[in-house]
């Protein structure tokens, strides 16, 4: 029989009870470890670091554990299942309560710490996804018009530290901006919420854009398809900028390709 430690050592003492009688007997470790469904190497590792107190048989050199070993074993395992590190748990039965209650208000801090950057974690595991699910999306869908949520683009030069930083907790923001007449030109940019004027490389002037999905091949040409969606385009429009926001890198038929979605301007 194995149990789930978290259930307490109520169950433990139940359990063994009903096998013998848990006062008088010892147990070796490899029915210790497999009760806690722990390694045997864990337990052992334990007593030599002087958390587990056992003692060894003389007649066999055995470890075995008693009643109250298995009292300090399910302690250990509660404070670990705390995320209390081994070495402050060695530490614990010799605090007095003010430093037993602050030991856990430190300890409180530090998870709300990593709650927060693991919900950072989330929130940057979502937006990657739905760049994902939206290269899904434009695979499909051809030219479509519509408006476009940026209103203005700032440069982006891989000196400024402050971008980079920026580009990493979230690489959707990175936009290239092409010239729809000359598609050499191109200036890289970056989504902000504070820039300064003189920074700005394009701001939005028409509510119509023409939107579909860009792929470049990572190699020494980095070819795309931008020329031939801007032909379609310009048999019905006149264009204006282009502007090519970052989604994803993926494979593709054993080739290696950048994803942007694409915006060009109807003017």
């Amino acid at each position: 029989m194995k149990v789930n430690c978290n259930y307490g050592i109520l169950y433990i003492i139940i359990y063994l009870i009903n096998r013998r009688n848990i006062l008088d007997k010892t147990f070796r470790i490899g029915e210790i470890a497999d009760f806690f469904n722990i390694p045997s190497s864990t337990l052992r590792y334990w007593n030599d670091k002087g958390v587990l107190k056992s003692k060894k048989n003389i007649e066999n050199n055995y470890r075995e554990y008693d009643f109250m070993d298995l009292i300090e074993i399910s302690d250990v395992i509660f404070y670990k299942t705390l995320g209390i590190p081994l070495k402050q748990i060695t530490s614990i039965e010799n605090m007095e309560l003010k430093e037993y209650k602050e030991l856990f208000e430190l300890h409180k801090i530090s998870l709300f710490n990593e709650l927060e950057l693991l919900n950072k974690r989330i929130e940057k595991l979502k937006k990657h996804q739905s760049a994902i699910d939206e290269v899904i999306r434009l695979k499909d869908s051809g030219i479509k018009y519509g408006s476009i949520d940026i209103d203005t683009i700032c440069g982006f030069e891989l000196t400024e530290i402050n971008k980079i930083s920026l580009y990493i907790s979230d690489p959707s923001l990175y936009i290239r901006v092409h010239d729809s007449d000359n598609l050499k030109y191109e200036k890289r940019g970056i989504i902000i919420e504070s820039f300064n004027n003189e920074d700005i490389i394009w701001k939005k002037r028409t509510d119509k854009y023409a939107i579909f999905l860009m792929k470049e091949e990572v190699s020494e040409k980095w070819e795309n398809n931008l020329c031939e969606y801007i032909n379609k385009i310009k048999e019905d429009y006149n264009t204006g900028k282009i502007l090519s926001r970052f989604l994803c890198r993926a494979s593709e038929n054993g080739k290696i390709f950048d994803f942007y979605k694409c915006y060009v301007e109807i003017i």
